[in-house]
């Protein structure tokens, strides 16, 4: 059952909470090999166990600075720069990098980075607009929304292309100057943005930047800027580990498909949920089940923190969440769970990712302090078209609170254990846990007005 088990009532079991590995080698079981491929029950709940946290691991609510990791200086320290795994899965995701920062600020230097590390990049900028045949730069301002047009038809040229990496290479200082690259992110192509501001010492300084920049820009105009940086604070909507599309349609294809052997391959539960959701008499179930959940997500996440307006809160600011933002993480998929609200999968957290993870859900429903932290950590696979996405998280605190109680039957299958709840809910606590890397970014609104 993953990180909602722990001691529980009227059972003979309990969890033994060992070290899990950092890195885990993708789709490896942690259950020795059983000749029949039918673990019992036993077995199955022993695994799980061993998936939890001890909860004296990670302290409640995000970490305070002085439990932060060390943010080093270098002004290229990026994990998309210089930690191998996420240059590993951003070589082979699609991924957009949005520049944002005022001219001399050092951009360009990683840039060109991006592009040393990451053959085949496309950059994006409104300044090669002016540019001409000749190689010079003649600038005009009369040009410019010319010039950012342009920009977003070569950006729009690339995402439909599917390149992998591409960069907007502008300063970005507005929010609206923004928008389009985020729409085309996340409405058009599924491609997961990432927003890079130097880390330049001298960012926000405008007489150093007046001397840095190769535009020629007044330190009276860059003052300006500065204060239109500092007015337009970007935050994101919430923050999350992001799957790419090959992987979000492998564990979107997994679920279902196990939803369609557990439930609809079974006569009587799938009676059962039938008539849980259509109030037809006798209806045809693969057009009721269709038509009940909506489309599969091209790309899939497993929520951090939900934050919507509160661009003041502290989790903006901790130094653990700045220095995450762009690096990949695995994410450990435990269980498959099924309602008539929901599919979804449950996601295993480690001691890091915990850090980063804020449910207050689940300090409201935690009994006694038994049930640990990071319990509702999911990715939503479906949900029923009157639903909203959160439902998926409601479902899984659900089934910890009724598995704590002991409300719940369990059946050997052969993807590991089934666990009936009652009232069409179901889990499936997978016998060979799945691996996923996933980038830890934002969301962010792509509506910003002028």
């Amino acid at each position: 059952m993953g990180n909602c088990f722990g001691k529980k009532k009227g059972s003979q079991y309990q969890a033994v909470h060992g070290i899990y590995p950092d890195e885990i080698n993708s789709r490896d079981s942690v259950l020795n090999e059983v000749e029949d491929n039918q673990p019992g029950a036993a077995e199955i709940r022993n695994v799980a166990s061993l998936l939890g946290h001890n909860q004296q691991d990670v302290s409640d609510g995000i970490v305070t600075t002085n439990q932060s990791q060390h943010i080093h200086q270098g002004t290229l320290n990026f994990p998309f720069l210089v930690d191998a795994r996420t240059r590993q899965w951003v070589s082979r995701s699609k991924t957009i990098f949005i520049m944002r920062g005022l001219p001399g600020s050092g951009k360009s230097t990683i840039v060109r980075e991006i592009q040393k590390i990451y053959p085949g990049t496309e950059v994006c900028s409104a300044d090669n607009f002016f540019i001409g045949e000749d190689g010079i730069y003649r600038f005009d301002s009369s040009l410019l929304p010319n010039a950012h047009n342009h920009c977003q038809e070569i950006a729009d040229l690339k995402c439909k292309e599917g390149c992998h990496v591409i960069v907007i290479d502008n300063t970005n200082i507005m929010k609206w100057e923004m928008a389009p690259y985020l729409k085309l992110a996340h409405d058009v192509y599924h491609y997961i943005p990432v927003i890079v501001e130097p880390l330049t010492s001298w960012r926000k300084d405008p007489e150093v930047l007046a001397k840095k920049n190769s535009h020629n820009v007044t330190i009276d105009l860059i003052q300006h800027k500065v204060n239109k940086l500092d007015d337009q604070r970007l935050t994101p909507i919430y923050y999350g580990w992001f799957m790419n599309e090959l992987d979000s349609k492998e564990i979107c294809n997994k679920a279902w498909n196990c939803f369609q052997n557990i439930v609809i391959g079974n006569q009587e539960r799938r009676a059962a949920f039938i008539s849980w959701i259509s109030p037809e008499e006798n209806p045809d179930f693969n057009t009721v089940i269709e038509s009940h959940f909506k489309p599969m997500n091209s790309r899939v996440h497993c929520t951090a923190n939900f934050l919507g307006n509160q661009i003041h809160n502290i989790y903006h600011r901790e130094e653990n969440v700045i220095a995450s933002l762009g690096k990949v993480f695995s994410l450990q998929i435990i269980s498959i769970i099924f309602t008539p609200r929901s599919i979804g999968v449950r996601v295993k957290l480690e001691a890091e990712q915990l850090q980063l993870f804020v449910k207050p859900e689940e300090e409201v429903q935690r009994v006694e302090g038994s049930l640990e932290r990071g319990r509702s950590a999911h990715i939503t696979v479906r949900v029923a078209h009157k639903e909203d996405n959160k439902v998926t998280g409601k479902d899984v605190l659900n089934m910890c609170d009724m598995f704590y109680n002991g409300q719940y039957t369990e059946l050997n299958c052969s993807e590991g254990l089934l666990i009936d709840y009652g009232f069409c809910q179901y889990e499936i606590v997978l016998s060979n846990p799945l691996s996923y890397d996933a980038l830890f970014s934002g969301f962010y609104a792509r509506n910003f007005k002028r």
